[in-house]
C-alpha cells in the first residue's frame, strides 16, 4: 500500500498473480477496497490499480466524505457514482497507469493544511 498523507489518499497496485495467490478474482475488488479502508481509517480516497492484462489496467476508486469518485476519475471516462467509480486505462503498463492516475489525483485533491 502507498499513500499521500497530505491528501488522505491511499492506493495499491495489484496484478493477476496477486489474485491467483490470494485465491480471489476481479469481482473481489470491492472487498479489497473495504480492507484498505479498514486499514487506513484516515484515508478519504482509496484507489486500487489492477493490471487486468498487459496494457489494460482497471482503476477502482472509493471516495469518502467531501469527495466524489465520479468527478475524481472524470478524465478517464469512469463508470460509477459519487462513492465508487471505476475506469479502464489502455495502451500502457500498470506502472504508467499508476503514474497517470496518482499524478491526476494529486493535482485534483489539494493538500490539507498542516
Amino acid at each position: 500500500m502507498k499513500s499521500d498523507g497530505s491528501r488522505k489518499l491511499v492506493w495499491s497496485l495489484l496484478t493477476p498473480d496477486d489474485f491467483i495467490k490470494a485465491g480471489a478474482e476481479e469481482a473481489d475488488l470491492p472487498g479489497v477496497v473495504d480492507e484498505l479502508i479498514t486499514g487506513a481509517v484516515e484515508a478519504k480516497t482509496v484507489v486500487i490499480i489492477y493490471e487486468r492484462s498487459p496494457g489494460t489496467t482497471l482503476v477502482y476508486l472509493h471516495a469518502g466524505s467531501g469527495r466524489r469518485a465520479d468527478e475524481l476519475l472524470k478524465p478517464f471516462a469512469p463508470q460509477g457514482d459519487q462513492h465508487t467509480s471505476r475506469a479502464t486505462i489502455t495502451n500502457c503498463s500498470v506502472i504508467e497507469a499508476e503514474k497517470k492516475i496518482i499524478d491526476h489525483l494529486r493535482a485534483a485533491i489539494p493538500p490539507l493544511e498542516q
